[in-house]
């Protein structure tokens, strides 16, 4: 909720012209920055971009990240394991993925992700829905063959290394990417348990322009 707040008033004030003393909607925002990107090819002017320290808070997955080790071997169900987030995936010559991780297409996350797809792609071609699957239905789906002969560690190794799961980003980074933002995050800075009086947290604020960096 914080990096969300602290994104929209980043935007209010370096990628508008609204005022931020005034009570703002999310549409207003929203349009507000969609009229900032027409005018400047596509980009927001100013980007923020947060150094933060390698915490279990700052690290933590968002709900639905592409994890392996989350994933069961084969199929499972809400009571088993999370619904993973469906991904792209470039079509196989001879392609067997199913748009629904349920056997009789009936789950509705499943659905409606492909609509949010669909809307945004106008076609469905690389969508890949992984939901519960599990780990030996989408290594096939991406060409392993025979993967169901794997066990579930060749497995997590095998899913692993696919662009998208080594790719994913903790939920602090997917917050700050979906405003147009960045996070790096550092080393371990910070003593684990220090006096109440001592907690702080460290944070450096770049907006970039286009004519170059300004460090706040």
């Amino acid at each position: 909720m914080q990096m969300h707040l602290l994104s929209c008033i980043f935007n209010v004030v370096f990628n508008t012209s609204l005022d931020l003393s005034c009570d703002i909607r999310v549409s207003e925002l929203e349009a507000a920055l969609e009229a900032t990107r027409a005018a400047n090819d596509g980009q927001l002017p100013y980007e923020m971009v947060l150094q933060l320290d390698r915490s279990q808070q700052h690290l933590m997955a968002r709900d639905g990240g592409l994890n392996a080790k989350k994933m069961r071997k084969g199929r499972g169900y809400e009571d088993a394991n999370p619904h993973i987030r469906s991904s792209v995936w470039p079509r196989q010559p001879v392609d067997i993925r199913q748009e629904n991780c349920r056997a009789d297409g009936s789950c509705e996350k499943c659905k409606a992700e492909l609509a949010e797809y669909k809307e945004k792609h106008g076609n469905s071609d690389d969508f890949q829905a992984i939901g519960w699957k599990g780990l030996a239905m989408l290594a096939s789906e991406r060409g392993t063959p025979n993967a169901a002969a794997f066990n579930v560690e060749q497995l997590v190794e095998i899913v692993e290394a696919y662009d998208d799961f080594r790719d994913e980003v903790s939920a602090v980074e997917a917050v700050l990417n979906s405003h147009g933002h960045r996070a790096i995050i550092g080393a371990e800075c910070h003593s684990v348990s220090p006096p109440a009086h001592l907690r702080f947290v460290t944070c450096l604020i770049l907006t970039c322009d286009l004519a170059g960096v300004s460090i706040h």
